[in-house]
């Protein structure tokens, strides 16, 4: 069987949820899944909030951390970090002066970093549209970004901003001298917001500092996309699909969302089915797949409570199971007294039916009306009355 690539990547991501079953990791907070099954996704939810440096405080969505290493060169082979510390959510700790989940770029060193669920764009205003996590002092380094689209290289050769190694990465600033944040939109003025689009970033340190010093130049714990593009399951760029409580990547007004894996009753991922009877039952009911035909109940005419063990009690019975419960029982004298009352009696029991005696004494043979309300397996109440007679 082949796969479509929406299929593929719906499988991607429901294995990535069955292996990340919480929200409290870098790379978890920042995959655009609700991996604790809470309805609560990325930043949104508190778990995040665990992390040791909140990244989540500048970028408020996790869907826009970059996601994946493309390539690093330390500038310090002797000193290089795990790159992927620098994907995800903002995660960097500082405990008794040993750094951890940051990547050390060396003296010179290159990060290229990749964005697969976003696409990084331009907010078409002053407002900052990425935002780089460094760790302590900021120091010089270029940002160059790599144009997803022929339109927005062509306006980046437009404006004379050159790809200088022939890497497809166009250097737009220098974060040592601008911060942490950088508006795209100051190297490439006057475009509408969304119409410049990258799907990487580089970051190059500029050569400063010794190999032997205690901070070899820049320091990354993350980076993210403060204006975005997103990407919806199926691929779909600023798509609407989502994937729905059944593990499907679906439109919210498609007919399917949230029913695909419904059950009868129109629960998502409920187990209850339509049985033998056609009736939507739990396969746990008493009545599931016990077809009452008919709500027929035999009521005796006449009982003799003489202690002989035979017809002692005025009991009623069915020839086969299609009774839950006799909800409520009552006999009367013929003035109208209530000599006997019982609720919720047991239809395979026997001692809760009336043995012929009020207030524990015998009452004299003779006729006495009953009402008896009776709930069938198959949900049905009815009511049923007459007159038995007591014999001695």
């Amino acid at each position: 069987m082949r796969l479509s690539s929406s299929g593929l990547m719906l499988l991607v991501c429901l294995f990535v949820q069955a292996l990340n079953a919480q929200e409290n990791s870098a790379i978890t907070c920042a995959d655009g899944l609700d991996n604790d099954g809470d309805g609560l996704i990325d930043c949104l939810d508190p778990g995040c909030n665990s992390l040791p440096n909140f990244g989540c405080t500048n970028c408020s969505e996790g869907i826009s951390f970059a996601d994946t290493v493309l390539s690093y060169r330390s500038g310090c082979p002797t000193r290089a970090d795990d790159p992927r510390a620098a994907i995800g959510v903002s995660d960097w700790t500082d405990t008794g002066g040993d750094n951890a989940n940051i990547v050390f770029l060396g003296s010179g060193g290159t990060l290229k970093l990749g964005f697969t669920n976003n696409l990084l764009t331009n907010s078409g205003d002053d407002r900052e549209d990425i935002y780089v996590f460094e760790v302590g002092a900021i120091e010089p380094a270029f940002l160059g970004v790599r144009p997803a689209d022929a339109y927005t290289v062509a306006q980046l050769q437009k404006l004379a901003i050159t790809d200088n190694d022939g890497d497809g990465y166009y250097v737009i600033a220098d974060i040592g001298s601008l911060g942490l944040g950088y508006d795209i939109d100051m190297a490439m003025p006057g475009y509408p917001a969304g119409s410049l689009r990258f799907d990487a970033i580089e970051l190059v340190d500029i050569l400063q500092a010794d190999c032997d010093s205690a901070s070899p130049g820049t320091d990354i714990d993350a980076v993210c996309a403060l204006s975005f593009i997103p990407y919806d399951c199926r691929g779909v760029l600023d798509g609407d699909a989502e994937i729905d409580a059944c593990g499907e990547c679906l439109s919210p007004d498609d007919p399917l969302f949230n029913t695909a894996c419904a059950d009868c009753t129109g629960t998502p991922n409920g187990s209850a089915r339509i049985d033998n009877c056609d009736e939507c039952l739990q396969p746990d009911d008493p009545g599931f797949n016990n077809c009452v035909e008919d709500h027929t109940l035999y009521i005796p005419n006449a009982f003799s409570p003489n202690a002989d063990g035979i017809n002692d009690r005025f009991v009623a019975f069915t020839d086969q199971v299609i009774v839950k419960q006799i909800r409520h029982l009552a006999v009367y004298n013929r003035w109208g007294q209530k000599l006997y009352g019982v609720s919720q009696i047991d239809p395979n029991g026997f001692d809760q039916w009336w043995d012929g005696n009020y207030r524990n004494q015998p009452v004299p043979t003779g006729a006495y009306s009953y009402f008896m309300e009776v709930e069938f397996i198959d949900g049905v109440v009815e009511l049923f009355s007459g007159e038995v007679t007591l014999l001695r």
